[in-house]
């Protein structure tokens, strides 16, 4: 019924773009949850060149697009889109978060893991957007694990849907200037960052 009541909205003569850019990006949206993924990035993409009237739009037209790349095993695609998201529209805070959870996952599946310093670094610079817009008696919770260092890639003691540990239900970082297995002191690291900017550690 829904794409039905979307087909109608496009084909009328007296209906804006803005209209006609919402009603691609809900039938993007159903097509996408019947699987249909052609047709679904084939409106996707009508809506991102041609109708796409308001940022907003656009950006979660690239968000949706960056789920059928990645469930298609399109790591490629999906980072390039979601980076553009990131670098580009960041004023949209929720799209913003939301595509950098989206890329650390899209990383993950090409075995392209982060070391810790730029985990930490992307982390530090997403919390100092949230201090600035904490209010003067606000409070801040982070629940941070720590991770054992690995070479970055999934090993015979992981489950591979999950990238999980069995052995200690940890997840792995590329190693970097870790000796392997060891623990690489993240959360204590994290809290002597926010520490030096500014944040107060109180538990």
């Amino acid at each position: 019924d829904a794409m039905i009541f979307y087909d109608k909205t496009l084909a009328l003569s007296d209906v804006d773009n803005v209209k006609k850019s919402w009603a691609l990006l809900g039938k993007g949206a159903g097509y996408y949850l019947k699987n249909d993924y052609h047709n679904a990035i084939k409106t996707f993409n009508k809506l991102v060149t041609t109708y796409a009237t308001e940022y907003s739009q656009l950006v979660w037209a690239k968000l949706k697009l960056s789920d059928i790349y990645t469930e298609q095993n399109k790591s490629d695609d999906a980072i390039r889109l979601l980076d553009e998201i990131i670098l580009k529209y960041s004023v949209y805070k929720e799209q913003y978060y939301l595509a950098l959870f989206k890329i650390g996952y899209a990383y993950y599946l090409k075995n392209d893991k982060q070391n810790g310093d730029s985990y930490l670094k992307k982390l530090i610079d997403v919390f100092l957007e949230v201090k600035r817009v904490l209010k003067k008696d606000g409070k801040f919770f982070v629940n941070l694990g720590d991770s054992y260092a690995s070479f970055g890639r999934v090993g015979g003691d992981f489950q591979g849907d999950t990238g999980m540990d069995i052995k200690r239900g940890r997840s792995r970082i590329k190693k970097g200037t870790y000796p392997a297995k060891s623990l690489m002191m993240i959360p204590e690291h994290f809290a002597i960052e926010m520490i030096e900017r500014g944040w107060i550690l109180r538990n």
